[in-house]
């Protein structure tokens, strides 16, 4: 990454019209991506972030002080042609796919231990986030999944049967 690909806090702050404190905000809470690196100046150590990533996460935004909700709307077990969600939320060209590995504490769960590819972008209306959620790392960004796809990964009745002997 070139240096002036390379945006620290002050300069992320002044490129967004973003204050310092409230930048520093939405990283904690995991409203803007993390630090693409650290530098390490003695005791000093500054977190910065790549041009790219900023311009991205300003394009999920609309209006002052909002963003578009940016989650993960389907996703499709390895091994299996259907695609969970809603895969017709955004048309092609305007999403990410992205794969990851779902393993939750609970294994019995129906797509615990399985590679799932994920389509993720920045939906239009309110994407329906459950009040108890689970967020992941695409990237350097924190994405949460919409509530269908919480229900359908960690729902009741979606458990795997119990072995019977």
């Amino acid at each position: 990454m070139s240096s002036e690909d390379q945006l620290y806090t002050e300069d992320v702050a002044s490129l967004t019209g973003i204050d310092v404190a409230t930048w520093r905000g939405y990283v904690a809470r995991g409203q803007a991506p993390l630090p693409d690196g650290r530098d390490v100046m003695g005791p000093n150590v500054r977190p910065y972030w790549s041009r790219s990533a900023i311009e991205r996460w300003r394009s999920g935004r609309r209006g002052p002080g909002r963003r578009q909700a940016r989650c993960i709307y389907a996703f499709q077990p390895e091994g299996d042609a259907t695609w969970y969600g809603d895969p017709t939320a955004l048309p092609d060209g305007k999403h990410e796919t992205a794969e990851l590995m779902f393993n939750p504490a609970d294994s019995r769960l129906r797509f615990a231990g399985k590679r799932l590819t994920v389509k993720l972008g920045a939906l239009d209306k309110e994407p329906g986030i459950p009040a108890l959620y689970v967020y992941t790392t695409v990237g350097n960004e924190r994405v949460r999944a919409t509530e269908t796809v919480h229900e359908l990964l960690f729902g009741e009745g979606r458990a795997r049967p119990e072995p019977t002997d």
